[in-house]
């Protein structure tokens, strides 16, 4: 039995992790369907999960908010580097929030953060070779080195897949501790002693402290300086939360957590699962997490902790040795028959429908085994040429890659001068592309293995379907020699990879669909650019991320009547450094008559000749003549806007009906005007006016909304708001009714604006304004969402909020202005839904005396 005076720790390890979903073609993910009304999955599950957990909420019996909680400051946890190069792009302040958390997570535990680092794109690592192991942990570790400016103590497998090869590498990296599931040990015994060894198969072994795990034996004796410590979860708590529904209270967890000393026969209790399951597979998951660290763990005589803390006041008294799994290649934690699910039809599945298979496992395993050894072979003569050690490149490669909110033009020169410092002689610019390519193919080919793939039901999953995309631009990028056996053999071995959809094919009909769908041909990208520029709409077709154009030459000219625009440009793909220069002709006009066409420099002369043959057409020529003579001069790719990607298509076609729509509102108030008197006849018989009047005065109205609604962001007094309470009057009025949803979205977008405001300091007229803003704004029908509010909120009352009282209360004298503020501060913050009544007590109390 646990003795009851002692200390009881509690570590709690979220594996936060996506596998990655851009498209190789282009780095930017696509559409994906499943996850609507979401745009991709990242979006859906950064939206119920990562989010939340930055900024979790305490409520208080009446469900007031009582406190934001940035759970990672209090749970060890591991983000995919992959996932994390996606959330620094798209959520900067999130990604601040997590480095933050460990930051201060760190300064709590003698230098210990609660970020480990995480082998880089989820492979199984056994069964991956030594090189590409090795590949992963350098990538895993510079990774978390660059964003964590510390080198991790601890490292996540994916799967926890593991077996004593790996175990090697990780010493060899000097890792301190690894995470584990208990049915994973084999056998243990006390350290340094004579006893025997203890069997520890059945998933019983002790989980409430770390166990030494020694390398292999040198020359028959055991090395006493080579070796890392485990922690193993508890598996029965583990289990509760991530299918037993543990985190529909914070209370009920931590009673969990606190019956588990009991069984783990220390003074420690370790629970690891999918991060995930904190709001996204069980929502609300991060307010039960949140309410536990924040309270219900000090409340049951528990001690939050990470792993490295805890090691440096617990050495291990036990040696562990793992599980070698079958044929010694490893053993997983969400298989019970070692690694099959990654391999073989093994019986483990998602809940698969009743007669279905996963026989595809098998050939998809051994067809990318052999694709990578072949591109290894590519690599290793054809980069041999240009590098003077390929191998090592490559894993030096990741230092230039991750980074696409980074300006084009400084990826481009990073990677060319990373080329040229690993080449034994100068390299010629095309050498240097090459070069790119190939390491770049590699990338591909790491990425091909993520372990999703295998994961699930039937290889025609987003998840399957997304290796072999990565597969066939791994082979396109190698292609510096003919590489097609590489394809034809991965093809023949994909055939024997059935699907349980017969529609579906086989994996080889998957993997050729997957490559059409996805692969995108330069001109493609560079006719868009060139539509963008001629729509004058580059921000609502930009370019994939971390592409480079440069202009430089562009003309309008009218030939025949027909507005033309001729132009030249350079186009460079950061991650091959291929760049390629176009020329383009793009007819103007309406959207359904503009016509692209776009073919790779052919010259100066020719080029310039182009543009005086344009320039001198005879007025009266027709149009069909314009466009035999584009398609003779620029025409290698025609393309209009309907040839353009779903996406692309609505982008482009958007901003073009947004000036349109700019444009018509002049005339929709002409209507309105004219109509007024017809609208309120139809609201006072209540008779639904048609659509044909209704439409204009909504235009209309709408826009004036927004009108008056910017000019009290500018000028936000009592009278400004009078605007706005006038366009809602009159809508009232002749019965119309205006978007609530669209105005709520502006409504918030201003407030924010002049919330964040108070981050350079308190102001009563500005918290007072937004007080009155946001009750008149409910009065009026018009309900601002309070999330985002919330987090700005309570970010101001901890940092300038805070700053206030703690000046307020250390003062000679009480600054009732300062006090003042505050209270209009806490009196915002109520509106919002928050107790303040902490705050409150911690101001000084007016009284009669008070001047």
């Amino acid at each position: 039995m646990a003795d009851p005076g002692k200390k009881r720790y509690v570590i709690i390890h979220g594996h936060f992790y996506q596998p990655p979903r851009e498209n190789p073609w282009t780095g930017r993910i696509d559409r994906q369907d499943t996850a609507a009304p979401h745009h991709d999955w990242n979006e859906k599950i950064c939206g119920e999960c990562y989010l939340p957990n930055a900024r979790s909420r305490r409520l208080d019996g009446f469900g007031r908010v009582l406190k934001l909680v940035n759970n990672y400051e209090s749970i060890s946890f591991n983000f995919g580097p992959t996932l994390l190069s996606w959330i620094e792009e798209k959520y900067p302040a999130l990604h601040s929030q997590i480095v933050e958390a460990d930051r201060a997570s760190a300064a709590r535990n003698n230098g210990h953060g609660n970020a480990i680092a995480q082998v880089y794109n989820h492979v199984i690592m056994p069964l991956a070779n030594r090189r590409d192991q090795r590949t992963q942990i350098l990538w895993g570790v510079h990774d978390f080195e660059r964003r964590f400016h510390r080198k991790p103590e601890g490292i996540w497998l994916a799967e926890t897949a593991v077996g004593e090869p790996t175990l090697e590498l990780l010493m060899d990296h000097g890792f301190r501790f690894l995470i584990l599931s208990p049915f994973q040990a084999d056998r243990v015994r006390p350290l340094g002693g004579d006893a025997g060894w203890k069997s520890a198969g059945d998933g019983r072994i002790p989980c409430g402290m770390p166990y030494r795990c020694f390398g292999a034996r040198h020359k028959g004796k055991r090395r006493k300086d080579r070796y890392i410590d485990i922690f193993f979860y508890d598996a029965p708590i583990s289990t509760d939360i991530s299918f037993n529904h543990l985190l529909s209270s914070g209370d009920k967890l931590a009673a969990a957590l606190a019956a588990g000393f009991e069984r783990g026969g220390g003074d420690l209790v370790t629970v690891a699962t999918d991060g995930e399951i904190y709001g996204h597979h069980e929502p609300f998951g991060d307010m039960a997490l949140a309410y536990l660290v924040d309270k219900a763990a000090a409340g049951h005589g528990l001690t939050l902790t990470n792993f490295g803390a805890y090691l440096d006041s617990h050495e291990p008294a036990f040696e562990v040795q793992i599980k070698q799994g079958e044929n010694g290649e490893g053993t997983a934690w969400s298989c019970s028959h070692g690694l099959g699910r990654w391999k073989t039809d093994c019986g483990c599945s998602t809940a698969a429908p009743a007669g279905w298979n996963q026989k595809w496992r098998d050939p998809l395993r051994r067809g990318l085994d052999s694709l990578r050894d072949g591109l290894a072979s590519v690599f290793e003569s054809e980069a041999g040429k240009l590098l003077a050690d390929p191998w090592q490149a490559r894993d030096d490669y990741i230092t230039v890659t991750g980074r696409p909110s980074r300006p084009a033009e400084d990826n481009i020169k990073e990677r060319a001068d990373f080329i040229g410092r690993r080449a034994p002689r100068p390299l010629s610019n095309a050498e240097i592309s090459t070069a790119a390519s190939l390491l770049e193919s590699q990338r591909n080919a790491l990425l091909m293995f993520t372990s999703c793939g295998w994961f699930f039901n039937d290889v025609s999953g987003i998840e399957t379907t997304k290796l072999f995309e990565y597969a066939a631009r791994a082979i396109e990028l190698a292609g510096s020699v003919d590489v097609g056996w590489l394809e034809t053999s991965l093809l023949g071995t994909l055939e024997e990879a059935k699907s349980n959809i017969p529609a579906q094919g086989t994996g080889k009909s998957l993997y050729l669909a997957s490559k059409k769908f996805s692969a995108i041909d330069p001109s493609y990208l560079a006719g868009r650019h060139a539509l963008a520029i001629c729509l004058e709409s580059e921000s609502a077709a930009v370019a994939p991320p971390g592409y480079h154009f440069e202009e430089i030459d562009s003309e309008s000219v009218e030939a025949g009547g027909i507005r033309l625009r001729v132009g030249r440009f350079a186009m460079t793909d950061p991650p091959t450094l291929v760049r390629r220069e176009y020329q383009y002709l793009v007819t103007l006009g309406e959207p359904s008559k503009v016509t692209c066409f776009i073919r790779e420099f052919a010259g100066h002369d020719d080029y310039e000749r182009s543009k005086e043959h344009f320039r001198t057409m005879p007025r009266g020529v027709e149009r069909a003549a314009v466009l035999r003579s584009a398609t003779d001069r620029f025409g290698g790719s025609v393309f209009s806007i309907r040839d353009l990607l779903l996406e692309d298509r609505e982008h482009v076609l958007g901003r073009i009906a947004s000036r349109q729509a700019a444009a018509l509102i002049e005339r929709f108030n002409e209507v309105y005007l004219e109509n007024r008197d017809l609208l309120r006849f139809f609201s006072e018989t209540a008779l639904p006016a048609p659509e044909s009047l209704l439409v204009p005065a909504k235009t209309v109205l709408s826009e004036r909304l927004r009108d008056e609604v910017n000019k009290w962001e500018k000028s936000p007094d009592n009278s400004s708001l009078g605007g706005i309470h006038g366009v809602i009057s009159e809508a009232q009025y002749y019965g119309v009714k205006i978007d609530n949803a669209g105005m709520a979205a502006l409504f918030e977008e201003f407030f924010l604006e002049k919330l964040r405001r108070l981050r350079d300091g308190i102001s009563v007229e500005t918290c007072d304004h937004l007080h009155l803003f946001a009750e008149y704004s409910y009065g009026i029908g018009i309900e601002m969402r309070q999330h985002e509010i919330q987090n700005e909120l309570f970010h101001i009352m901890e940092t300038r909020g805070e700053e206030a009282i703690l000046a307020i209360r250390s003062a000679s004298t009480v600054d009732w202005g300062a006090v003042e503020a505050v209270e209009s501060l806490l009196r915002l913050a109520r509106r919002f839904n928050f107790n303040t009544d902490a705050w409150q007590e911690r101001l000084p109390k007016y009284s009669d005396d008070t001047v």
